[in-house]
């Protein structure tokens, strides 16, 4: 699920669907944009000007993480990039809490 979750009328019931039709030892991974982030933080403050974003809603990595736990989810890894004042070329570290975009694996429980 790549920038899909900010776009979910329900986000807990589409973790549970996820977490009841994958088969263990299953992963899913995630790739959004952190609301805690500078760009997070830039994108909800344009996003009622915004035809892309205007119905988007963002969440932060531990509203993520909590909504997966709920779900069956664990053994989370993040990496994590679009970091303030770094070029373009899109280097990616290990984490969250820096990056714009965070990724998420996390394995079904």
């Amino acid at each position: 699920m790549v920038t899909v979750v900010c776009f979910l009328d329900d986000i807990a019931q589409a973790f549970r669907e996820v977490s009841r039709i994958l088969r263990l030892p299953g992963t899913l991974v995630i790739g959004f944009i952190d609301r805690e982030s500078e760009l997070g933080r830039c994108y909800s403050q344009k996003k009622e000007h915004s035809r892309f974003y205007r119905d988007a809603i963002f969440y932060s990595v531990s509203e993520l993480e909590e909504l997966l736990a709920n779900a069956g989810f664990s053994n989370f890894t993040f990496h994590q990039t679009l970091l303030p004042g770094e070029p373009t070329d899109l280097s990616v570290r290990e984490g969250h809490g820096s990056g714009g975009f965070v990724v998420v694996q996390a394995h079904k429980t």
